[in-house]
Parts: C-alpha cells; sequence; structure tokens
C-alpha cells in the first residue's frame, strides 16, 4: 500500500468537486487540507487530512463507509437480512431484496444501503432505478455496489483509521 501526496492544486480540485455533489459535506472537510491518495484495484482511496473519506472511480466520487456525515445525507436504500451476506461479498442489490426507501433519488444517484435490524450501513452504490420504481420492481438488480463492507477499500480504511 504506497501513499502519495497530491498537489494541493489537485486537491482543491478533488475537494471542490466532491462538495459539490454533496453539499452537506463542506462542513466537514477542508479544502485546503492534505490529500493522499492510495492506488486500489478498483480506483484510489482518498485521505483528507489523516481520514479516509473519499473513494474515486475514474473522476466518480463516493463517499467511504467511514464517512459517517456523508452517508448521513444519502438517500437510503434499506435491504432484509437475507441479502446482508451477497452484498457484504460484492453482489449487487436486487429487487426482491429491498424492503423500503428513505429519501428521493434518481436513476444514477448515489444511495446508501443498510440491512432493516440493525440499520447500519453495508454498502455504497449507483441506483440503477429511481426511488419511485424501486419497491414497484419486482426483480433485477436496482443498485450497484460500488464499495461495500468487507471489499478492499474498506479493509485498507480500517487499516488507516
Amino acid at each position: 500500500m504506497r501513499r502519495v501526496t497530491l498537489r494541493a492544486k489537485e486537491a482543491r480540485r478533488i475537494l471542490r468537486g466532491f462538495s459539490d455533489r454533496y453539499p452537506w459535506v463542506e462542513a466537514f472537510i477542508r479544502v485546503r487540507g492534505r490529500v493522499e491518495a492510495v492506488e486500489l484495484g478498483v480506483g484510489r482511496l482518498l485521505i483528507v487530512d489523516g481520514s479516509p473519506l473519499i473513494l474515486e472511480f475514474g473522476g466518480f466520487m463516493v463517499p467511504t463507509l467511514a464517512f459517517e456525515e456523508a452517508l448521513n445525507g444519502l438517500p437510503v436504500v434499506v435491504v432484509d437480512m437475507g441479502a446482508v451476506p451477497h452484498i457484504c461479498r460484492g453482489a449487487d442489490v436486487m429487487a426482491p431484496g429491498v424492503r423500503s426507501v428513505r429519501g428521493v433519488f434518481e436513476r444514477d444517484g448515489v444511495v446508501r444501503v443498510v440491512d432493516e435490524r440493525h440499520g447500519k450501513a453495508l454498502c455504497v452504490g449507483v441506483a440503477l432505478a429511481s426511488s419511485s420504481e424501486v419497491l414497484s420492481l419486482g426483480r433485477g438488480r436496482v443498485v450497484k455496489n460500488l464499495h461495500y463492507v468487507g471489499d478492499e477499500a474498506w479493509r485498507v480504511l480500517y487499516s488507516i483509521k
């Protein structure tokens, strides 16, 4: 695992882009903070002022599961307990496992997936259907899993924390 400190100009660009996409996190990150990057197989993990906060996939950024302040602002897809082990192994969220939806989101919007019993975040993903369509779909994928409990990024971020 190699950590590289990003140049100030690139760090500002990344943090501004993240703040534009997720405006409620602006109070929790400093635009002039020190940003380090760890290359992963699927993208890179960005560490802001010592905290692993952002995952970047070719310009597309999502908050890590450790960045609770950012996760709290995302719409939520609640899944039944039968879906939990599959999601924690990287499977996409399937329509039959969805119990409810909290918040409004469009197709291609970033969502947080939680289990119905504990309300713990299992993954961060991209919606493949809007919030109004998710519950009416009887089958198929509804959320593409980008970052989940136990993946490479999760293991790295908890070794840093």
